[in-house]
């Protein structure tokens, strides 16, 4: 009866190796993408602070409240913009993946991909600028400059 019962126990054993090699695998995913997820979060943070700046100061500086930022939680990775009827909505994804859109303007693509690069703990977007105060000037200056055109 004793061999009978082997293959049970050997079924057992790789079962449970198995286990523990997904086990490993899943953690080694997870150490290997943190770097990855903490750069996403620092360039988000610093994106909408400046994104936030940008659009107090515009404010401010026409007088009223003309542009308004999405209400959501601080730390999702998406953030939109409005004015009037124009919206202006910027995400960054775990794909590693830039998206700025810009739903029915003439002449300007709805969206802009980028993609994204870690180098050093940093995120670092091709063709663009490296700071995230940089790149959020540079797309919400001139989408700014056709909100009071229009008006």
């Amino acid at each position: 009866m004793a061999n009978n019962d082997d293959w049970i126990t050997e079924l057992g054993r790789e079962w449970t190796g198995r286990q523990e090699k997904a086990e490993g695998e899943k953690r080694r995913r997870v150490d290997e993408e943190r770097p990855r997820r903490e750069a996403r979060e620092r360039f988000w943070a610093e994106f909408r602070a400046a994104v936030e700046q940008i659009v107090g100061d515009f404010n401010t500086a026409v007088g009223q409240s003309l542009v308004e930022l999405s209400p959501g939680q601080k730390n999702v990775s998406s953030l939109g913009v409005k004015a009037g009827s124009t919206h202006l909505r910027a995400t960054i994804d775990s794909d590693s993946k830039l998206r700025i859109e810009h739903p029915g303007r003439a002449g300007v693509p709805r969206k802009r991909v980028f993609g994204i690069a870690y180098v050093d703990g940093r995120v670092h977007i091709a063709d663009l600028p490296d700071s995230a105060d940089a790149l959020a000037r540079q797309f919400l200056e001139p989408w700014l400059q056709s909100v009071v055109r229009r008006r």
